[in-house]
């Protein structure tokens, strides 16, 4: 007896956390027994990670555009060689000769100002790559988006097979109780 009355207390207690989760997400009973979203709350989030992306896309496209016409050029620590070496190294890289080939041509400015240098003409260099950077699209979030979609789209069927399998068990658990 006391085993029936906890399973009932459980059910009732499972059909009230639904019943909150119904109310949360604002569904509403439609004709045929079922919840469903109000408002099409799935689409609006679906249609908000949509926009949400092509923005994205949108700003990586752009990005380097900005990085060479309005961020500022010398952004960090100066660097440690003149106009004229700079010119050199570029002119030398220009003819596809290996940096570590270069630093032997300019010899006082070491491996990393050269890679430096270089770097700064195609916008790779440490410091450009600081400045504003492209955005990511998180793979796995994407994935968990779509496993949570999947979820939600399954979410108003299980509700009222619960609910359904709730009140059964319920009224049987009355039955037993009343039979001893």
């Amino acid at each position: 007896m006391e085993l029936v009355e906890r399973e009932r207390q459980h059910v009732e207690d499972a059909n009230g956390v639904i019943d909150s989760w119904i109310e949360s997400f604002n569904m509403q009973l439609d004709d045929n027994g079922e919840y469903n979203w109000q408002a099409n709350l799935p689409e609006q989030h679906d249609l908000l990670i949509d926009k949400y992306h092509a923005l994205l896309k949108n700003w990586n496209a752009m990005i380097s555009e900005y990085n060479s016409v309005v961020a500022p050029k010398d952004i960090g620590r100066p660097l440690a060689a003149s106009e004229a070496q700079i010119a050199k190294v570029l002119k030398l890289h220009a003819e596809g000769i290996p940096q570590r080939l270069i630093v032997d041509e300019v010899k006082p400015l070491g491996r990393n100002t050269i890679r430096t240098i270089i770097g700064r003409q195609y916008r790779t260099d440490r410091t450009s790559v600081k400045r504003i950077e492209r955005l990511g699209i998180d793979k796995t979030e994407l994935v968990s988006a779509k496993v949570r979609k999947r979820s939600r789209d399954a979410l108003p069927k299980r509700i009222k097979q619960t609910l359904d399998q709730g009140a059964e068990l319920i009224r049987e658990a009355k039955g037993l109780g009343r039979a001893r």
